[in-house]
């Protein structure tokens, strides 16, 4: 939730990002560590990573870059199950 959002350079997303650890079976997994990094020239998140809960959701808080364009945030985790 929170993709394909626009936003004024600069300012925080209206929306918060959110991504949910699944296994390949669809089924939501808890506690899996994920970071959150947006590429260069895309500002910053608030928190920088975090921990999946029951619901297998993970979120950060976007604020954007002060360069106009097209910017994005990675939602990496280092588990090959999920």
């Amino acid at each position: 939730a929170g993709q394909d959002q626009d936003g004024l350079a600069g300012t925080e997303l209206a929306e918060t990002v959110v991504v949910v650890a699944q296994d390949r079976g669809g089924t939501p997994v808890e506690g899996v560590d994920v970071a959150f990094t947006p590429d260069p020239n895309s500002g910053s998140v608030n928190p920088t990573a975090g921990t999946s809960g029951a619901d297998g959701a993970v979120s950060t808080n976007w604020t954007l870059g002060v360069q106009f364009g097209p910017q994005r945030v990675v939602a990496a985790m280092e588990r090959d199950d999920v």
